[in-house]
């Protein structure tokens, strides 16, 4: 594997009047050579099913809240969370909400149905780089960022959009960076991004913008904006006029809303600070390669530019989401650092998406434009490494200041001695930054599952099996228990429920609801240790303040620390949900063990092969 294998060239690249000529026998070092590439090709095969079957068992519990909306429609025939009870957007991405209605309608596991979109996922990743048709360590680099990188996996089989949401602004910007324009495929792709999260208009609209600039006097590329922008506005309007809220109803819990503006704009501030200085240089940069063309006078060298500065543009967009909105919001569950990993990794991929050419002989010459698209590409992976140490600066741990170092040694080198080999250790870097996370949380999220199996699902269960009457269960931790349940749920987290979203949920609200069933994150297996967080105090007071109206029972222990305790109603109690959800809670007690151990007992078990 050689630096030559660079500048393999792509089918575009090979004359027509070559193509039927006879091939000459290969010289025996470059058979060697390609039997090093296929060894390559199958470790990162191997890899991938390895990782594959480590990280296909972990789902996080949040994926259970948007597909609950594909059963409710097809079981009440109602586009809720709650089949009866007020409109409520609790999802942020509506394709994976409207692909749970598939596994409900022909009476699959929605977790197994999701685990195949992941692996789905996957493939369909490998199969686009591959008809890109790179040159051959470009490839390779470019699938390896992904298919080595145990995060990618875990983002992929964890049921929420982010694998889907990253690939697809990669796919977007990469077709932008490699054709300058968008074409038919690229304003599909657009279309899915910007409705696979609520920011993703923002990167589906730069795109679009930037082909448009791109594109001035193109009518198709002007037809496929106006197909995508306006079928966006039409859906938001539709989604808006349904609900009865502008933005989904997690904008609401885990956005800065309720924060005065002007702090906000301080927040905002202190965590952009650091960035302005890599920022101002790249703009200059920018500024002077613009103004240096312009000079030329010809059209052709400022699109280029504007085509070459694409990486770069998808580096600041990303940096502004990520510090500006991420960083400002309440973002409890982010495995895997899942919120910069979305929009970090693309910046990886992005900048290889086009064949790295060049002169490899040494004193060569390269080609002004060639510098000047990998120099804008170094910028934007620097960008990116600010973005990974500025996201929680005080927290850092030692790991990503190294790998961001050598990210910026990568840089450098590459500005100094303008060589594309840099720029794939750069891409690599940031890939490894933001693609490895710390064994002990990879290790919590591969056990997670079965503890929720033991927990939350165990208590959903427990009330399904139960003859109950009509009554509604008020829970801490939504998910897969309100999942597995057919009653109305009040969801005091906030995501289901629009009241503690906005925080108008009182005790006469409760009271309104006919509340058979409280469930609270508690500290232990007492009625005093409930976690005073969200709306939880409220609840807990509620409950209280009923007295021998409910019984109060020792909820499963999740985690250390973590118990899901409850209180029930008399009727609920005399059904036998009580003696049911006591063996759950002695259950809990004799499967808890450390991840590790957790992990090896279940090595071979996989909760989305038992149903729903």
């Amino acid at each position: 594997m050689t630096a030559s294998s660079l500048d393999r060239p792509t089918a575009d690249d090979v004359p027509a009047e070559s193509a039927t000529e006879r091939v000459a026998p290969a010289a025996p070092e470059a058979r060697g050579n390609d039997r090093a590439w296929r060894l390559a090709y199958l470790l990162l095969a191997l890899a991938a099913v390895v990782l594959t079957f480590v990280f296909i068992r972990a789902t996080l519990d949040d994926s259970f809240i948007t597909w609950r909306y594909g059963r409710s429609l097809v079981e009440a025939g109602a586009w809720n969370w709650n089949p009866g009870g007020p409109l409520v957007e609790a999802y942020t991405n509506p394709l994976f909400a409207v692909l749970s209605i598939i596994p409900a309608l022909l009476g699959v596991p929605v977790e197994l149905f999701f685990k195949l979109v992941g692996i789905a996922t996957v493939i369909g990743f490998a199969l686009v780089v591959r008809k890109a048709r790179l040159p051959r360590a470009q490839e390779f680099t470019l699938l390896a960022i992904a298919l080595f990188s145990p995060v990618f996996y875990l983002q992929a089989f964890l049921g929420l959009e982010t694998a889907t949401f990253a690939l697809f602004i990669a796919w977007l910007f990469g077709i932008l960076y490699r054709r300058g324009n968008l074409g038919v495929l690229g304003f599909v792709v657009a279309a899915l991004l910007a409705v696979s999260r609520p920011e993703g208009i923002a990167f589906a609209g730069a795109a679009i913008v930037w082909a448009l600039v791109l594109n001035r006097r193109d009518r198709g590329t002007w037809v496929g904006a106006v197909l995508v922008l306006g079928g966006w506005f039409a859906y938001w309007c539709v989604r808006w006029a349904y609900f009865g809220q502008f933005f989904p109803n997690t904008y609401y819990k885990k956005s800065s809303s309720h924060v005065p503006f002007l702090q906000k704009a301080l927040d905002l501030g202190i965590g952009l600070a650091p960035l302005l200085v890599p920022v101002l240089v790249g703009l200059a940069v920018c500024g002077a390669w613009y103004r240096r063309a312009a000079a030329t006078r010809t059209a052709t060298t400022r699109t280029d530019l504007l085509r070459d500065a694409v990486p770069l543009l998808l580096a600041v967009l990303s940096t502004l989401v990520v510090l500006g909105v991420y960083r400002q919001s309440n973002l409890v569950m982010d495995p895997g650092n899942r919120f910069y990993w979305q929009l970090l990794l693309p910046v990886a991929l992005v900048v290889l998406a086009r064949p790295l050419t060049g002169p490899t002989a040494a004193g060569a010459v390269e080609d002004g434009a060639e510098t000047q698209r990998r120099n804008l590409a170094l910028l934007a992976v620097a960008l990116g490494a600010v973005t990974v140490l500025v996201w929680n600066f005080s927290a850092v741990t030692s790991a990503i200041i190294v790998g961001c170092g050598l990210v910026f040694v990568a840089v450098a080198i590459g500005f100094s001695r303008r060589t594309h080999v840099a720029l794939l250790a750069a891409s690599v870097g940031l890939a490894t930054v933001v693609g490895f996370g710390q064994s002990d949380d990879l290790l919590g999220l591969l056990s997670y599952r079965y503890r929720l199996e033991g927990a939350h699902q165990a208590i959903g269960q427990a009330i399904a099996s139960t003859d109950l009457s009509d009554g509604k269960i008020v829970v801490g931790d939504a998910g897969v228990l309100p999942y597995s349940v057919k009653q109305e749920v009040i969801d005091i987290s906030g995501l289901g429920t629009v009241e503690a979203a906005r925080g108008t949920l009182d005790a006469a609200f409760l009271d309104r609801n006919n509340v058979k069933m409280v469930v609270l994150i508690s500290k232990a297996p007492d009625p005093d240790s409930a976690r005073a967080v969200d709306a939880s105090p409220i609840a807990h007071d509620w409950v209280k303040s009923k007295g021998s109206e409910f019984v109060f029972g020792r909820g499963p222990m999740f985690a250390p620390n973590y118990y899901m305790n409850y209180w029930i109603a008399r009727d609920w109690a005399d059904a036998g949900l009580l003696t049911k959800l006591d063996a759950v809670y002695e259950a809990s007690l004799r499967d808890d063990a450390p991840d590790a151990q957790i992990l090896r007992k279940h090595l071979f078990d996989f909760p989305f092969l038992r149903g729903d």
